[in-house]
């Protein structure tokens, strides 16, 4: 039996889904919403630009709407392809990252997502066949999405309370809500009996550190100060380990940590007492620490993207065609 607590919040939770769901609003264009059951490092954001990918493959304009969370302000913000680098100050660290691998469309972000897109309309509307990519929206139940992708990680059974005492959003058997589960790395082995309509899987890619500044000098060490701020970064730390990247030191951050000039201080601090010059990051904090010219030199950053299964490629293809 659950705690008072955790009954309190699913109480909430049930009321807030239900008055989200008659407030629903259609968009104009196809919406595809990628989501979770549970807070932090589910994949959906690798899940997100997988989609953004495939969208411009079929040579349409794909449209990241988020929140943008962790940047400064909560009113609505835009990046168009085309225009200067992504501030992720403006629009958030991960909206920034899916920017910058964006070759079309546009990122849309706002604390009330539907006032940001009504808010850049005139300009959606003159890109070519656009799909809306929903951020984070499994819950989000205020917009009308034409396929809803739930991302559900592998150890998630491990811990199924709901917050605020575990990290369920809401408890197994919401999944059922889904059209599809992708699951990275392979399928959990259970989900107590919860019935999918689809289940898919997708393959982490990874592979060895590419420096962004760094100049090799001779004797330089071949090893690196780790600094992170994600979410379940013991991920990050296996596939390094399993590329024989040596790791000397870990930083971590809390996620979507705002970086400042003594956290710069610290890391380079760190690294001069660990006897290197490679500094290497998630794609996530490069695009937040990048700014900091003293520590660009020294930069690497760890490679990620997914890799579909033919069968969740084929099914993404089919929805395209058929929207």
């Amino acid at each position: 039996m659950n705690d008072p607590i955790t009954e309190l919040y699913h109480l909430l939770f049930r009321l807030s889904q239900s008055r989200r769901r008659r407030r629903s609003t259609r968009l104009p264009h196809p919406v595809i919403s990628v989501g979770s059951l549970s807070v932090g490092g589910s994949g959906k954001t690798p899940v997100a630009e997988l989609l953004v990918s495939m969208i411009a493959q079929k040579e349409r304009d794909p449209v990241l709407l988020s929140r943008g969370y962790g940047r400064r302000t909560s009113s609505a913000a835009a990046w168009f392809f085309g225009e200067a680098r992504p501030d992720p100050q403006v629009i958030g660290d991960e909206p920034a990252m899916i920017a910058e691998l964006m070759s079309r469309g546009a990122v849309i972000v706002g604390g009330e997502r539907i006032s940001a897109f009504q808010s850049m309309r005139e300009r959606i509307e003159r890109l070519e066949n656009p799909v809306v990519i929903l951020d984070d929206g499994f819950q989000h139940l205020q917009i009308e999405r034409d396929l809803d992708l739930l991302v559900v990680e592998r150890d998630l059974t491990d811990n199924t309370r709901l917050l605020p005492f575990g990290r369920l959003r809401e408890p197994l058997e919401g999944a059922a809500r889904a059209d599809a589960v992708i699951t990275i790395g392979g399928r959990p082995a259970d989900l107590r009996g919860v019935t999918l309509s689809q289940w898919f899987v997708a393959d982490t890619i990874s592979g060895q550190p590419s420096p962004v500044g760094h100049i090799t000098r001779p004797g330089d060490s071949a090893d690196y100060l780790l600094v992170t701020g994600v979410a379940r970064d013991h991920r990050i730390l296996a596939s390094l380990e399993a590329n024989d990247v040596s790791v000397l030191h870990h930083l971590r951050f809390a996620d979507h940590h705002r970086y400042s000039r003594g956290d710069v201080h610290r890391i380079l601090s760190t690294a001069r007492k660990s006897g290197t010059r490679r500094i290497l990051t998630t794609r996530k904090d490069l695009v937040k620490l990048r700014r900091f010219s003293d520590l660009l030199a020294y930069l690497w950053v760890i490679p990620h993207g997914l890799e579909p299964s033919s069968a969740l490629a084929d099914y993404i293809d089919s929805f395209l065609q058929s929207h």
